[in-house]
């Protein structure tokens, strides 16, 4: 057996555990908790795990598992021992239960992992606050799949940046807060961020700034005087193809800011700077050949930035949404067109620690705030204020944020469901399943490994 990626062995520790779940989050809380050791027991019954991956490649079997991280390539015999979770009749017996491969055959793997997801979010607190602020809907592109198409355009409302301390230091007891800076494009209105940065750094909040963007306003006096004053430590920009497609799709306003080669050089000096860039590439039926000459064009330009990495999104809801086949075969094909697949992976594949949740909706300490001031669980809700869950007139009376998800049953049986937890509930309210990247990229990466 080829082991490619260790397991993580915290995690499979406390699937493994006897005692009630909720008593041993009381005592991580209480920082009375130590890991014991997973020990292999000749006299156990085991099982495979709920969470294995198998893939048939045609010369041998690759295992993944999606709760653990554990990663093996095994020869069919090998496979074979594995199927029959006989410890006593296997040299390999040992290792498959300390891989979490196996795992004790009186263990519920799935119900354990929701009992834990589930009841951390009442016992392990939350001092770091996440706060997505829309500064603008106006933007200075037009992207046709775009969600906020038929907002109306303007800028966040005079007085909001006081308001929106007051929501911070309710939130941060720590003085923790991750920002997220969103629009329409967020640079049209640098006014905001640097107003209620000044209010942070003056009350001495430790801070950090991530920033959704097409990209296309930074520049050398951005990128020089802000960023390091915005503690901007992320940054995500589209590029949706080559020259030609990219600026169609885009249809900027000012062609010259739009300018795709513009935009490339933004990404470098973002990189130079040591700002971690993920690009993120929106995909469906008519751009998807072209994306794979821009995965070609990029690959050479930023391999040498580790720092610099590649993000598939597959465009929701329209015309030109593209099957679940189609997503997998696209997928495979981006991780045999780059140098590196960890660029499509790194940040969206083989995590160490699943998820306790599928995004910011079911965080306990995240919001989102648009330029009306109302308050919101999702970003993709922004400007709908039916969907707002309050505003920073009334922050006193926000809803209680300790919320969990009901899940399709279909979820509960996923393999793949400690990446996903259930998806994004947006995508499937627009028409499309809810599953996360991480499925397509585990499933396409098994088959060129």
């Amino acid at each position: 057996m080829d082991v490619i990626v260790s397991e993580n062995s915290e995690i499979l520790h406390l699937m493994n555990i006897k005692e009630p779940v909720e008593e041993i989050l009381k005592k991580m809380a209480d920082k009375a908790f130590s890991f014991p050791e997973t020990v292999a027991d000749d006299n156990k019954k085991y099982k495979c795990s709920v969470f294995n991956y198998c893939y048939d490649n045609g010369s041998n079997v690759l295992i993944y598992n999606t709760l653990y991280n554990s990663l093996v390539r095994m020869e069919y015999e090998e496979y074979q021992v594995y199927q029959m979770h006989r410890i006593n009749e296997s040299a390999d017996g040992k290792d498959f239960v300390n891989m979490g491969l196996w795992i004790e055959d009186d263990v519920d793997e799935m119900q354990r992992y929701l009992e834990f997801t589930q009841l951390y979010k009442e016992y392990i607190t939350h001092d770091e606050m996440s706060l997505s602020i829309t500064t603008t809907t106006k933007c200075n592109a037009r992207c046709p799949y775009c969600y906020e198409n038929g907002i109306k355009q303007l800028d966040m409302y005079p007085g909001a940046v006081d308001k929106i301390y007051r929501l911070i230091e309710a939130k941060a007891v720590n003085k923790l807060v991750e920002l997220t800076w969103f629009g329409g494009e967020p640079l049209m209105n640098t006014r905001i961020i640097d107003d209620l940065i000044d209010k942070l750094i003056e009350n001495d909040f430790n801070f950090s700034s991530f920033f959704i963007t097409n990209g296309s306003l930074f520049d050398d006096k951005i990128i020089e005087e802000k960023v390091d004053k915005w503690h901007v430590q992320s940054v995500q920009i589209t590029l949706d193809g080559t020259k030609v497609v990219y600026e169609k799709r885009k249809n900027y306003i000012n062609t010259e800011q739009g300018n795709f080669y513009n935009v490339l050089n933004n990404i470098r000096m973002l990189a130079e700077k040591n700002i971690h860039v993920s690009i993120r590439i929106n995909i469906d039926q008519q751009n998807r050949d072209d994306v794979m000459q821009l995965l070609e064009q990029i690959d050479p330009i930023y391999s040498s930035f580790d720092n610099v990495v590649f993000y598939p999104a597959f465009v929701v809801g329209g015309a030109y949404s593209m099957s679940e086949t189609e997503k997998l075969e696209c997928v495979r094909e981006m991780l045999e067109r780059i140098s590196d697949v960890r660029k499509l992976m790194t940040g969206t594949n083989l995590y160490s620690m699943p998820r306790m949740n599928s995004c910011m909706k079911e965080e306990p300490n995240s919001y989102c705030v648009d330029v009306y001031g109302n308050i919101y669980n999702c970003e993709q809700m922004v400007g709908r204020t039916e969907n707002a869950i309050g505003t920073l007139e009334d922050i006193e009376n926000l809803p209680d944020r300790i919320e969990n998800k009901i899940l399709e049953d279909e979820c509960k049986e996923c393999v793949f469901f400690p990446k996903c937890y259930g998806g994004c509930i947006a995508n499937k309210n627009a028409g499309d399943v809810a599953c996360m990247i991480e499925k397509y990229i585990i499933s396409a990466y098994m088959q060129i490994i």
